[in-house]
């Protein structure tokens, strides 16, 4: 007996260690009175530090994103009447306030009377997974939005420079310049996942690859803050949307238009980085919702606030940053 009492502790302790490895989040639900008891772990995965007071139904429905919350709600009531486990995915807006990505799933623990009156599970963040999903659908989308814009501005290039009098080697060292700009911008989408990047490069590689617009921006850019490359891709992307769009509608459509382009802390410790447009041509809030509007939004939807207003002075971009979102140089 002392054996198998010994032997069962070794087998919790196991299992105690393989849900901590694994960011296992366990919880146990009252479907009659809707109060839930959880691990630490549960806790931490909906933005929380330290292991809430309490946690009901009703709170784990607050954190759902509302495009998602009927879905859940519905696959909930199903697994009660049918006696069916509860398994879902779904996003949850945290504490912090970034929108992460959940698999949960409970399975009914009858009571002494045989009625299903409590659910046992675990919930996991699948974010991760979920944004490899996303980004490869994004890349596909944005490699088929950036070629057309690349061989459009080729052949802008190439229009411009059969114009261009003067000396044809010239004009072929400027051509094959302003192209190995654009091609700096497109490499920097794709570079290795374990480097480093200065948002300050990421910025200036953008402009790279428009050299006349130079004179139009304006950077208060800490050199200090480096970026996952993975984290780059996606910021660069912002960044090119941004940017196509002030050419064709905002500021860098005219002269004298100007842009802003500022990183500071705010009171909560988030960086916060800010694209402000000014004197160009009047603005109002898009009718519509493109697919630059769409990928602004989703790319760093798990990394950043991204807010968008549209003032008649000008657009403006803020996205703010959990500090912990930098990184030390390599």
């Amino acid at each position: 007996m002392m054996q198998s009492m010994e032997q069962r502790g070794s087998a919790d302790e196991h299992l105690d260690m393989a849900v901590a490895a694994g960011h296992i989040g366990i919880w146990e639900l009252d479907t009659v009175t809707g109060k839930a008891w959880r691990n630490l772990t549960h806790d931490r995965i909906f933005g929380y530090e330290t292991l809430r007071d309490s946690w009901t139904f009703d709170d784990f429905l607050d954190h759902i994103v509302e495009e998602d919350r009927d879905e859940v709600e519905a696959t909930y009531s199903a697994a009660l009447a049918d006696g069916v486990d509860w398994a879902f995915q779904c996003r949850i807006k945290r504490a912090d306030g970034l929108v992460r990505w959940i698999d949960a799933h409970g399975r009914h623990l009858p009571g002494d009377d045989g009625k299903n009156d409590r659910l046992i599970g675990h919930v996991i963040d699948i974010t991760e997974t979920k944004r490899a999903e996303e980004h490869l659908r994004l890349v596909t989308a944005e490699l088929n939005h950036r070629l057309k814009n690349i061989i459009a501005s080729i052949s802008g290039l190439v229009s411009l420079a059969a114009r261009q009098e003067g000396d044809r080697k010239e004009i072929s060292e400027t051509l094959t310049a302003r192209l190995a700009a654009i091609g700096r911008s497109h490499d920097l989408a794709y570079r290795e996942r374990n480097t480093a990047v200065a948002v300050e490069h990421i910025l200036q590689t953008e402009l790279d690859a428009a050299p006349k617009l130079a004179s139009q921006f304006r950077f208060e850019i800490d050199p200090k803050l480096y970026v996952t490359a993975s984290l780059a891709e996606r910021l660069t992307l912002v960044l090119h949307e941004l940017m196509t769009n002030a050419i064709k509608y905002g500021a860098l459509s005219t002269s004298e238009g100007r842009v802003s382009l500022k990183t500071h802390s705010n009171e909560d410790g988030d960086i916060v980085l800010r694209w402000a447009e000014s004197n160009g041509p009047e603005v109002s809030q898009p009718s519509g919702d493109g697919f630059g509007s769409k990928l602004i939004r989703s790319s760093l939807s798990a990394d950043a606030k991204v807010q968008q207003s549209f003032p008649p002075e000008g657009a403006i971009c803020t996205i703010t940053f959990p500090a912990s979102t930098f990184v030390d140089k390599d």
